[in-house]
């Protein structure tokens, strides 16, 4: 009989991996929800506090795409396609293989497994259309349907060229020539009438602004950070467009007065992958490889979007990790990322950061944490005692500080000092002065 001692209970600390986000809102909740990918299941959080509202079944292997809509949940992985209802057990799954996008299309689903165009049907999985199509003529990077274009999808390309293609008769209706730069993403924007313009995102950092009924370029934007990773329309008024790099930054620009309106930098500390505005709402979210979601509300005339809400767990692998307390609830955590985190056993939003560890607190408050040039090394070990907290206080340059944790650096002879009840690090240091001269000592760490 398997032993059941080792068998995974549930994982911490996981928020999102690099498949792009995507939004769903449901009535009956009266809710936005944010559905992300971690390695084998996908979580779905409430837009409302970020919480986490369930969490998906296993697959047999990593998911590689995702997909919604108002009903349903849809998950590729190397092995099928998982359609969920609710968001924690498949209601359908169907045996195709090596599925790279997916899009849901009424009673049907939209997949590209390889580099094969597939039409099935959504509950028995029976395949309508088989087209192959040419990887070195035409390797399909994204995939949207022009809403007001019955039965028809619309292709981009490594390559650079569009196509159009009648899912219902296997015909292509039409090809666009492209801008010779291979397409990273196709948005619709719906609130444009008429329903024919497409922005079209490209390698370069160009954004078209396209109609595809004349097939005439309305306007063009350029990003300076490279490659578009994703584009958003905000649905409800003004007329704007953000646009997100594979640098972590955004842009957000006025269509109708054809310029910048603002740009973030380091909003992200990898690429931005995933970008969605939530519909009828001046709200947008993001996320990144970096493993955070970060929520947008753009009512900040001045700078365009300001940071409502985020969720986040550590950048890098942990180096070390302990229980926290007599109770056992907590752990915390230190990671590659210089960072310091508990998290809860009993409640995901009782998680929490108490910061990344720095050299100089001050400067990296005044230019942000994303921009701090005085990093400390990754913490390799750490001592933390809960009886102790609030009880031990220090000379720092707030007054007296309280403490409770000590913390080691990789190849640095100062002790950093933390409070897990003000979830912070303590602006001193800890370095004897018998030590000060000795630079072949180093620290151990063994009580608090």
């Amino acid at each position: 009989m398997e032993s059941r001692i080792f068998r995974a209970q549930r994982s911490l600390g996981y928020v999102c991996n690099d498949i792009p986000l995507q939004t769903r809102y449901i009535g009956k909740h009266r809710d936005t929800f944010i559905i992300t990918v971690v390695g084998r299941r996908f979580y779905t959080y409430s837009a409302t506090k970020l919480h986490l509202y369930s969490i998906s079944e296993f697959h047999p292997s990593d998911i590689k795409c995702l997909s919604v809509d108002n009903k349903y949940v849809y998950t590729a992985c190397r092995e099928d396609v998982r359609i969920f209802r609710r968001g924690v057990e498949a209601d359908f799954v169907h045996p195709i293989a090596n599925v790279r996008l997916l899009m849901p299309f009424g009673s049907h689903v939209v997949a590209v497994a390889g580099n094969d165009l597939i039409v099935f049907e959504l509950e028995s999985g029976e395949r309508h259309l088989e087209i192959p199509i040419s990887e070195a003529s035409f390797k399909i990077s994204c995939i949207t349907h022009p809403v007001s274009y019955m039965n028809k999808i619309l292709l981009g390309s490594e390559q650079g060229p569009l196509h159009l293609w009648n899912i219902n008769d296997g015909q292509k209706k039409y090809e666009f020539a492209g801008w010779r730069q291979s397409v990273t993403c196709l948005q619709q924007h719906t609130g444009i009438s008429p329903l024919d313009i497409v922005a079209i995102g490209l390698i370069n950092g160009d954004i078209m602004i396209h109609n595809i009924k004349t097939d005439q370029t309305l306007q063009r934007f350029h990003q300076d950070w490279g490659t578009v990773t994703g584009i958003t329309f905000r649905t409800d008024m003004p007329d704007l467009m953000i646009t997100a790099s594979q640098l972590g930054h955004l842009a957000i620009w006025n269509l109708d007065t054809e310029r910048l309106v603002t740009q973030k930098e380091n909003v992200h500390a990898l690429s931005i992958t995933g970008l969605k505005c939530f519909p009828f709402q001046p709200i947008f979210a993001t996320s990144s490889p970096d493993n955070s979601i970060r929520v947008w509300i753009m009512d900040d005339e001045v700078n365009g979007a300001r940071l409502l809400m985020f969720k986040e767990g550590h950048q890098a692998p942990p180096t070390r990790i302990r229980f926290y307390g007599d109770e056992g609830n907590n752990i915390l955590s230190a990671g590659n990322d210089s960072c310091l985190r508990s998290f809860s056993l009993e409640a995901e939003l009782l998680s929490f950061s108490l910061g990344k560890a720095s050299f100089n607190r001050k400067l990296a408050k005044k230019t942000g944490v994303s921009r701090d040039q005085s990093v400390m090394p990754p913490i390799v070990e750490f001592a933390a005692e809960s009886v102790r907290e609030g009880g031990w206080e220090s000379e720092g340059v707030h007054g007296k500080e309280k403490a409770n944790i000590v913390a080691i650096h990789s190849g640095v002879r100062q002790v950093s000092v933390w409070s897990y009840g003000r979830r912070t690090k303590c602006s001193f240091r800890l370095l004897h002065e018998r030590f000060a001269k000795h630079t072949t000592v180093h620290p151990t760490v063994r009580a608090v």
